[in-house]
């Protein structure tokens, strides 16, 4: 069997996914006695988080990630940018551990890249724990949806 994964699929997920549908196979057709299942990564497919001043694609870009009001998630494929959602920054007022928590909110969304201005030392290490690059963007008068045309440009 031959599945794709978001390409930030963390190794430890993807045991679970693959555990599972080994298990659906099994209980579901008796008669077999092995699954081999190969798993590759959507290459074409990024979720991307930017950091924003407001809600959505056209909402400006905001220069810091741990400060930022939003992060806008979008879903990115070719020259295609589909908006997941807007999700407010809920850790901007906080003083620790803010880098390790805006990680883990981006982990938990599958998000594949992170597009700022600006971000810690200790944010961008968490990030890249997790597998999700980061991209600065030093033009601030751009929209979400600029930020991101502006990365994949750059990415290619």
């Amino acid at each position: 069997m031959s599945i794709t994964v978001s390409r930030g699929l963390a190794v430890r997920e993807l045991s679970t996914v693959q555990e599972r549908i080994k298990a659906g196979v099994f209980s579901e057709i008796p008669e077999v006695y092995q699954v081999n299942i190969m798993a590759s990564a959507d290459e074409d497919l990024l979720t991307v988080a930017v950091s924003s001043v407001g809600s959505g694609l056209r909402a400006a870009f905001a220069d810091d990630l741990g400060k930022c009001e939003y992060f806008v998630i979008a879903r990115v494929r070719e020259s295609h940018i589909d908006l997941i959602g807007t999700f407010v920054n809920q850790y901007k007022a906080i003083e620790r551990k803010k880098g390790a928590r805006v990680a883990d909110f981006m982990h938990e969304h599958g998000v594949d890249m992170v597009i700022t201005g600006h971000a810690g030392e200790g944010a961008v290490q968490w990030l890249k724990g997790y597998g999700i690059d980061v991209k600065l963007v030093a033009d601030f008068g751009y929209s979400v949806e600029d930020a991101i045309e502006a990365s994949q440009l750059n990415a290619s």
